[in-house]
């Protein structure tokens, strides 16, 4: 489990729900060396956004420089969140799924949905403050299979469904939000308000900022939109 050495330095299962990620973080359990701590979302940003809520409120952390971030404060109570609620075998690596859209984002997009866009934006600078050396692993499964499956275990509305996945889909790349906004605009796709599951095909083996992940294709079907071709000369 987390311990001062290696906090800094977990395996991180990002995804969506019902993709494949608890089998996956099974495997890494049984690891020899690694230890695995569970879904930990809740802990990371619900810590982070309590602490933040303090700023320029409470006394200056007087183990911390003169002028550091606030965000660096935020960080260090993550951790010492995790440091308190795990134990401490002595493990070489600790490995955890921070899986879904963190709750606090939902509700920001609830008061303001301009909001989220910017709270996307600040899923990675939040994980890489807390465990900057840390290697991000994902899942990605075939969207139709990933849908059914979360509509039978948690009984959403399958719109609800899809746009959380497209959303998870950003957090993992803003190049996934770029396509998914762009399709949502053409003529061809749903109104802005209706996610098509096609968005989540822009799903490819892309790298997280400052991640040094590696990422497992879980019976995936997903294609890249076709460029178009010159007409051949004749």
């Amino acid at each position: 489990m987390p311990n001062p050495d290696n906090i800094t330095r977990p395996i991180t299962l990002v995804s969506y729900g019902r993709s494949g990620t608890s089998l996956v973080h099974r495997v890494l359990g049984s690891h020899p060396q690694v230890d695995a701590c569970g879904e930990t979302q809740p802990l990371i940003f619900g810590t982070w956004e309590a602490t933040s809520r303090v700023r320029n409120v409470i006394r200056p952390d007087t183990h911390l420089p003169k002028g550091v971030d606030f965000d660096e404060r935020c960080a260090k109570a993550v951790r010492a969140v995790f440091l308190a609620h795990f134990d401490a075998p002595g493990k070489p690596r600790w490995a955890h799924k921070p899986i879904n859209l963190p709750y606090t984002f939902d509700r920001r997009q609830k008061e303001n949905p301009r909001r989220m866009a910017r709270a996307i934006e600040s899923y990675w600078p939040i994980m890489n403050a807390c465990f900057p050396e840390a290697t991000a692993i994902t899942v990605l499964r075939h969207p139709y299979d990933v849908a059914l499956s979360a509509q039978a275990y948690w009984g959403h509305p399958i719109e609800r469904i899809w746009r959380h996945m497209v959303r998870m889909a950003c957090v993992c790349s803003p190049r996934i939000c770029a396509t998914s906004c762009a399709w949502r605009k053409s003529s061809t796709t749903p109104t802005a308000r209706s996610v098509s599951p096609s968005a989540t095909r822009a799903c490819r083996r892309i790298r997280s900022p400052r991640s040094r992940g590696c990422w497992i294709m879980s019976g995936s079907t997903t294609t890249r939109p076709a460029s178009p071709r010159p007409a051949r000369s004749m």
